[in-house]
């Protein structure tokens, strides 16, 4: 059974912050054929989001097809590390799809609810703080298929092929720009999730300073841990994929940097990209963590001490 995250919260006013990234989330994810919203998604949609998603492997399996037909001429061990690092884009991009498919309700109800949680100025920082995750990883994206673009119109000389390898390369980074601006949401849930708990915590301080228990701070709690195992739900299947391989990834491209095949190409500017986003979904994850516990702690200390007192009384 579903569990319907209307009969939660009820329904509260949102400020002009939340509009508007609630708003970006919506039109950025209908470019994929998504719909990121409460509303039910037109056939339209749907039909646009088969229409990406079958291209999608067509052009992917025809481009392995080919690389693993160049490989035969030479099997040599930097060729099948640069065609892992191809298959790793792939098997993310297209789980990344399929999730987003299956559970693109789910994401909206979260947003929705983490955002009416917290106060105005929570929601301001996170709004900057996503801004900024997002300016920073978008720039590194455009910069890497910008380049690799230009380096190849340089290298060949067919201007079909060059043509070509264009479409597919504008294709491709499409695609990624997808995955990786879904890292960046699960990054932005853990930061919801974490002021959630923090405007959980002031209530808890302020019960102690004056004395008073108040039993929705046990609810509340409870809720927050029902949205990260929401959260959880709607990321298990990612995460899994993600961390396997972005680890198999940053290793594949740290053998190419020791050997000195790598340089400061656009390609290592994209694996540094790649770890730091690998580790600030780890920092937020575990800031979740920490914040939850020491919201339990708190909550337990103020139920203790007055409970003494009353007995004390």
């Amino acid at each position: 059974m579903q569990l319907q995250v209307q009969s939660l919260e009820p329904t509260v006013d949102v400020d002009n912050p939340t509009l508007k990234i609630n708003r970006f989330w919506k039109y950025f994810y209908k470019c994929y054929g998504f719909q990121i919203s409460d509303e039910n998604a037109p056939t339209a949609r749907k039909y646009c989001f088969t229409s990406f998603a079958s291209s999608h492997v067509l052009l992917n399996t025809i481009y392995i097809s080919f690389m693993l037909l160049q490989g035969v001429n030479d099997p040599s061990i930097d060729y099948i590390c640069f065609l892992i690092s191809i298959l790793i884009c792939w098997i993310q991009s297209f789980t990344c799809l399929v999730v987003l498919y299956k559970r693109q309700t789910q994401f909206s109800q979260c947003l929705n609810q983490l955002l009416a949680n917290i106060t105005p100025d929570y929601r301001k920082r996170a709004g900057k703080t996503l801004i900024v995750i997002m300016a920073v990883s978008n720039a590194v994206i455009i910069i890497t298929s910008f380049g690799e673009i230009v380096m190849f119109n340089e290298e060949a000389s067919n201007q079909y092929i060059i043509v070509m390898w264009k479409i597919f390369q504008l294709y491709y980074w499409f695609t990624i720009l997808l995955n990786e601006t879904t890292k960046v949401v699960f990054v932005y849930l853990c930061i919801l999730l974490a002021f959630n708990f923090e405007c959980l915590m002031t209530d808890v301080a302020t019960s102690i300073a004056e004395k008073k228990i108040m039993l929705n701070h046990h609810y509340n709690y409870y809720k927050n841990i029902h949205w990260i195992n929401e959260v959880n739900k709607l990321f298990d299947a990612l995460l899994a994929v993600w961390i396997a391989t972005d680890i198999i990834y940053i290793c594949v491209m740290l053998r190419f940097g020791i050997k000195g095949e790598l340089h400061l190409s656009f390609t290592s500017l994209y694996t540094f990209r790649v770890l730091w986003l690998l580790l600030l979904m780890y920092k937020y994850a575990a800031i979740v963590k920490e914040k939850a516990q020491e919201t339990a702690i708190a909550i337990t200390k103020l139920t203790d001490s007055l409970v003494n007192e009353y007995n004390r009384q």
